[in-house]
């Protein structure tokens, strides 16, 4: 809840706990990185994204906080096969064009556009 209002100073000790309680679960270790993005502190974000999809190699939601990070960064194409890993592991078209955080990425057009004409072929006209 702390994360979705943006009380990220707030959120960030409760998810630290949940760290300690049970270090293998990956969902806290992505909730961490997207505190430590949100609050430009990256290479910890960067740790904590990279954990959680070491955790769970499946976890869509931690490999587009390796995305955004790229994207942040001017790192497109890097942001691109990120996002891409995150559509086979059921990341959605709408999902990925409602992601605030994929704004940047989406102003990339031409490399946007021919993801999603590559990855979702029935939602966009050539």
């Amino acid at each position: 809840m702390y994360i979705l209002t943006r009380r990220y100073t707030e959120a960030e000790p409760v998810i630290k706990k949940a760290i300690v309680l049970d270090s293998t679960m990956a969902n806290p270790r992505k909730h961490l990185g997207m505190i430590y993005f949100k609050t430009n502190r990256l290479d910890e974000a960067r740790k904590n994204f990279l954990k959680a999809i070491e955790l769970n190699p499946n976890y869509a939601a931690a490999l587009l906080g390796i995305a955004y990070l790229f994207a942040a960064e001017g790192k497109t194409v890097e942001a691109i096969g990120y996002v891409e890993q995150a559509i086979k592991k059921g990341r959605t078209f709408e999902q990925l064009q409602n992601d605030e955080d994929l704004a940047p990425l989406r102003d990339q057009k031409e490399q946007w556009d021919a993801l999603m004409r590559k990855s979702f072929p029935d939602y966009i006209k050539k």
